[in-house]
């Protein structure tokens, strides 16, 4: 079955650039909502900063290397929340609303579920930004 011409980045990579994002953000203190990224005192900052202490799940995909909300890897991120019980619609970004709207755990679970592999960058109606 031939893959989805989309999808441009080897599994390995996506592997790999999914857990760089998730040990990102892998306890509570270092996820944050609302905002890409916050600083020790709370200000927001840039993902790809130095100071930033915090994230939310794109924020932590962005500093790991992922270049915007239309990247393959934010579609898998996408499927997965879809997949988890979140509702899609055109032009949304699923996972930035799974990250702002639910608690840690889920968040985790979505990129555990986005790496096992079997999740193709479309297929499921999810359209980034």
């Amino acid at each position: 079955m031939p893959r989805d011409e989309t999808y441009t980045k080897p599994d390995t990579e996506a592997a790999a650039l999914l857990r760089k994002a998730k040990a990102l953000i892998d306890t509570p203190e270092k996820w944050c909502q609302g905002a890409e990224a916050a600083d020790k005192g709370g200000r927001l900052v840039r993902a790809s900063s130095f100071e930033a202490v915090s994230r939310c799940s794109l924020g932590a995909l962005i500093a790991s290397g992922v270049n915007d909300k239309s990247d393959p890897i934010v579609m898998k991120l996408n499927t997965a929340a879809v997949m988890l019980g979140f509702d899609a619609t055109e032009n949304e970004c699923v996972a930035a609303n799974l990250n702002d709207t639910t608690d840690h755990s889920t968040v985790m679970a979505m990129f555990d579920l986005a790496n096992q592999g079997q999740l193709e960058a479309s297929g499921t109606g999810v359209v980034a930004p």
